[in-house]
């Protein structure tokens, strides 16, 4: 399921600089199904340990291996074509402004540096660092207060979360995105809720109150897929709220039960390992492919989308087995024997 929410987003993104009449408009709400899983999974790996041995420095230090590498792939991609641009169309002024967008990326900081009108990116060269950012801040908050977050504070919080998306979507485009300056807000108002959510989910997992909830496993993969790859409904904000607070945990609740075998085992474990690569190193492809497109007229190229979609996947499986695991491999060792010769002296 997180492998079909990333390539839904990857999809959104080529798809509509390419001027294609379909597109999925309702790819974002991946971001959502992100945060709730990411909660589940969370907790249910680190829970325990942070109530007991694990302390808060060296939760950060394992969020950060596993984030960082690819992370920072994605960023220094995006600054090497944003440079190009620029040397190609002689911003000079860019030298400065890129460089203090490139400090805050390394970061993980949102950057007001290269705003312009009609491009209000927060995260100037690989736009779904935005993303990243809210996971961070939702992942120390929990590592932090999880001591003191009973099943009554959580479920409080949980409410108030859900009704502060209640009253965003009153507003005027309160459920779009959140990856510009103006709207990063947005983006904790979503995560807050779904984390919550997916965290009290992995303790009802825990406690053994999710066993009835059980479905073959294609169902939930079917399901997530229709929602996300949807087009245009009538009810938007229904829609948004609908999937959120209600359909996304239960996919995750059922997910959770599910057992797989066979190829389709074997298929999902690959694209649940793609999904975090494709999802941080396709943006600034996109760029690339997009601008050609608009260059040489091949705005609705089917064999161009075809093109940019393997070598998006392709890129993202390189940078996977060459970057990604062997960076966090040594980090991990080195963190470990750090922790090691912490705990003998």
């Amino acid at each position: 399921m997180r492998g079909v929410a990333a390539f839904a987003v990857v999809a959104l993104h080529m798809l509509d600089p390419l001027e294609f009449h379909y597109v999925p408009v309702h790819a974002p709400l991946a971001v959502d199904f992100f945060f709730a899983l990411s909660g589940f999974v969370i907790a249910h790996a680190y829970e325990s340990r942070l109530q007991n041995e694990l302390t808060f420095l060296e939760f950060a230090k394992i969020r950060l291996i596993r984030l960082y590498p690819l992370m920072f792939a994605g960023l220094f991609l995006g600054f090497v074509v944003l440079s190009i641009r620029a040397w190609v169309g002689h911003d000079i002024d860019f030298i400065f402004r890129g460089l203090a967008a490139l400090v805050a990326g390394l970061l993980i900081l949102p950057s007001p540096f290269l705003i312009r009108p009609g491009n209000e990116a927060a995260y100037p060269f690989n736009t779904p660092t935005w993303s990243l950012f809210d996971e961070l801040v939702v992942n120390a908050a929990y590592a932090l207060t999880v001591s003191k977050l009973s099943n009554a504070v959580l479920a409080t919080i949980i409410i108030l979360c859900a009704s502060v998306l209640i009253v965003m979507s009153s507003t005027p485009g309160g459920l779009e995105g959140a990856e510009n300056w103006s709207t990063l807000y947005r983006g904790l108002g979503k995560v807050f809720f779904s984390f919550g959510a997916g965290v009290a989910l992995s303790r009802l997992h825990a406690a053994g109150r999710l066993r009835d909830f059980t479905l073959p496993a294609l169902l939930p993969i079917s399901l997530l897929a229709i929602i996300l790859f949807t087009p245009k409904t009538p009810f938007p904000t229904f829609y948004y709220l609908c999937s959120v607070l209600l359909i996304f945990p239960l996919l995750i609740a059922v997910g959770a039960n599910a057992r797989l075998s066979g190829a389709l085992e074997r298929f999902a474990i690959l694209a649940g390992q793609l999904s975090y690569p494709v999802y941080i190193v396709h943006y600034p492809f996109v760029r690339i492919f997009s601008n050609f497109a608009r260059t040489n007229g091949y705005e609705h190229s089917p064999a161009l989308l075809a093109v940019e979609a393997t070598t998006i996947v392709l890129f993202s499986y390189a940078a996977s087995v060459f970057v990604d695991q062997p960076i966090r491999q040594a980090l991990g060792r080195a963190s470990k024997r750090q922790s090691l010769s912490k705990h003998a002296t």
